[in-house]
């Protein structure tokens, strides 16, 4: 009995605590849910109110903008108001700099309603160091001229006045009130001992180099051609610079070397360039055919032109089964064989043929590589095109002199009036005279991205093709495109392998494809615009830009006094100024002074040219951006400044005085290509 009581008994007291164990563990959990809730409210409303906070603070910010911005407007700024402007600014990023992830949202927001603004050059700099920047004494900074954080905010400014620049291109006037030495003359005649300050840099920038600057981007700029801007160029600039790297073989820097094969590759298909001037197969030394990325045109031409000469000398001298090299040759004797001196005699020999209408490169090609230079005749009924019977009456009468016919310049897109020559009729010359054909294609070329504007039937016989795509494809200056059929070949003449610049790997070497050593990394430029802009992007600005050109052309031509010269071509058309009665002599000079009062107006910009003997007004629309009332703006704006001329001329009998105007190539028009023995004199300029 009494055992069944004392188990009795402690059965009962183990059943209470396991009893009140699960409710403790229940009233435990139950308050830790509540807690959780209360926390969570807590943070929640917390947050809120840091937001708040943080709008509160976004306008302090606005404030300190606008006393900023009053201090820029006016030179008599008290040091209180300063103070003030200092303090909103230093709270507000006080506020950036200690604010939770959760409420970064905000940051965005503020930053975007501050815009420019001071307190906004502090926010950056706590953003980017925790703290605002510290002054550093002389010391410091000949140690170390600008900072991280320096830079940040240094190039936070320069994409600002890039962004300005682009949606106020009417800022500055499309041309200064400069004259020759102007800057020069401003600028120290040395440079600083000490590092300055950006700020000071900034300033100079803008009080002395934009003021004589010519603004190729404003809506009231139509002169010489579209030149290239966009926003993946500029961000391709940026990132080359910060790279510091130079492509001077493979091993230098692959990527330089093989995203320039790349491109080559992409533009040639995307302009409609045959397949057999682009790197084919895996590897691309082993492909016939190929290119790369040149400086301008000028370089282009004047490769093509030394390839052509290697080529034609080559060929020359293995017709001369009599000549032996001389055994036991070497770098340092071969001027002494006799092939070297046959070599001499064959260079003064050899003609180079173009129009009057190429361009100048072509002529200063020319004169460098020591080749005689025979422009030949063209027409307007041609559009001032170059016709083959032409060409072919030039070849005859110098090969009867005892010359010999080695290059054939064609152009599409001539400098004036970019008109084309007749590349399809001139192709077949290659085979009967055993001439290097290149095709100039400078300015139409960009204009191929769009399939209608392709009128490079032929092509495909020719051994090298360049083009500009600073203009009309967006890219700044300078990238040229070089193509050729015949890889090897060209190669062969700008080989040159020290023992420290030898292959040791196989790669395509870019010093090898031209004259200069060091290249830059332009096919980051050309691989940004096509990823950023596609195909169809391209497109659509080539077809906007010549639209608008056709849009002008038709508004300007209605004017009184006005009449259009020749054709239109890819965006360009020219006008001449003509009143009944007039001479075709006091046309020229009428038509040539009209455009110097437009330009010395410094309200619009165009250029001047000469067609064999008709001065024309060359008119191209080359804003971007441009839109139909830009162009409205622009013919009001010309109808006017011509008013203004006739009235002036009127007014004043010796406001205008015939004055004869030629192209620098009309000096070879009556030169005479003697042979000589000095190569150096072999030049018919």
């Amino acid at each position: 009995m009494p055992d069944q009581l004392i188990g009795s008994l402690v059965s009962t007291i183990i059943h209470f605590n396991s009893c009140s164990i699960t409710v403790s563990i229940w009233s435990i959990l139950i308050a830790s849910i509540l807690f959780g809730i209360l926390l969570s409210g807590n943070y929640f409303f917390f947050n809120k109110f840091r937001e708040a906070r943080m709008r509160t603070h976004s306008q302090d910010c606005l404030k300190a903008r606008k006393l900023y911005i009053r201090r820029e407007k006016s030179t008599q700024r008290n040091e209180g108001q300063r103070k003030k402007s200092i303090t909103l600014s230093s709270k507000w990023t006080r506020t950036i700099s200690n604010s939770p992830k959760s409420t970064r949202k905000v940051e965005s927001e503020v930053l975007s309603i501050a815009g420019s603004t001071y307190c906004q050059d502090e926010i950056v700099s706590v953003m980017a160091s925790g703290s605002p920047l510290q002054e550093r004494n002389l010391e410091e900074r000949i140690d170390r001229p600008m900072t991280e954080e320096e830079f940040m905010l240094s190039m936070k400014k320069v994409i600002e006045f890039i962004t300005d620049n682009y949606r106020n291109p009417e800022k500055f006037p499309v041309s200064p009130e400069t004259r020759p030495n102007d800057i020069f003359n401003q600028l120290p005649q040395k440079a600083p001992e000490n590092p300055e300050k950006f700020d000071l840099v900034w300033n100079d920038f803008h009080e002395i180099i934009m003021r004589g600057c010519i603004q190729w981007q404003h809506p009231r700029f139509h002169a010489f051609f579209p030149c290239g801007r966009s926003y993946p160029d500029i961000l391709a600039e940026t990132l080359i610079s910060s790279l510091g790297t130079v492509g001077i073989t493979w091993a230098a820097n692959p990527a330089i070397t093989e995203l320039d094969a790349s491109m080559v590759n992409w533009l040639g298909r995307a302009l409609g360039i045959p397949e057999t001037f682009l790197f084919r197969g895996l590897d691309t030394c082993q492909s016939e055919g190929g290119g790369w990325l040149a400086d301008t045109a000028s370089d282009a031409i004047f490769c093509a032109i030394m390839a052509a000469r290697h080529c034609k000398v080559e060929e020359e001298l293995s017709k001369m089964s009599e000549l032996e090299e001389d055994e036991n040759m070497t770098a340092s004797n071969r001027h002494t064989s006799k092939k070297h001196d046959r070599r001499a005699e064959i260079i003064s020999k050899l003609v180079a043929y173009g129009s009057f209408e190429h361009h100048s490169s072509f002529e200063k090609a020319c004169k460098m590589a020591c080749v005689c230079c025979h422009p030949v005749e063209v027409y307007e009924d041609d559009d001032w095109g170059m016709r083959r019977e032409v060409v072919e009456e030039a070849m005859e009468e110098d090969v009867k002199r005892g010359l010999i016919p080695f290059y054939l310049h064609i152009a599409l897109g001539t400098t004036s009036t970019a008109s084309s020559d007749h590349l399809a009729e001139l192709t077949p010359m290659k085979e009967k005279y055993g001439v290097w054909i290149h095709v100039d294609a400078a300015y139409a070329g960009s204009a191929w991205v769009v399939e209608k504007y392709r009128n490079n039937a032929g092509i495909e016989h020719a051994d090298s093709i360049n083009i500009n795509l600073h203009k009309f494809f967006l890219t700044s200056a300078s990238v040229t495109p070089f193509w050729t059929r015949h890889q090897k070949k060209y190669k062969d003449f700008f080989r040159v392998d020290p023992a420290y610049l030898k292959k040791k790997n196989g790669g395509n070497d870019l010093r090898n494809w031209g004259v200069q050593l060091t290249r830059r990394f332009k096919a980051l430029k050309v691989y940004m615009l096509l990823r950023v802009y596609g195909i169809n992007g391209m497109r659509a600005y080539v077809e906007r830009m010549i639209g608008m050109t056709e849009y002008m052309e038709s508004l300007l031509i209605k004017l009184p006094n006005i009449r259009k010269f020749g054709q239109t071509n890819y965006g360009l058309f020219c006008v001449q100024y003509h009143e009944e009665g007039m001479s075709e002599e006091q046309v020229n000079a009428t038509t040539s002074h009209l455009c110097e009062f437009i330009n010395n107006s410094h309200k619009m910009f165009f250029t001047h040219s000469n067609v064999r003997g008709h001065d024309i007004i060359r008119v191209a629309v080359t804003l971007e951006r441009s839109t139909k009332k830009d162009v409205e703006k622009s013919v009001d704006l010309f109808s006017q400044l011509v008013d203004e001329f006739k009235k002036k001329k009127a007014d004043d009998g010796n406001f205008l005085k015939t004055e004869s105007s030629s192209s620098s190539i009309d000096s070879l028009v009556n030169e005479e290509y003697t042979v000589i023995d000095d190569p150096s004199h072999s030049v018919a300029v």
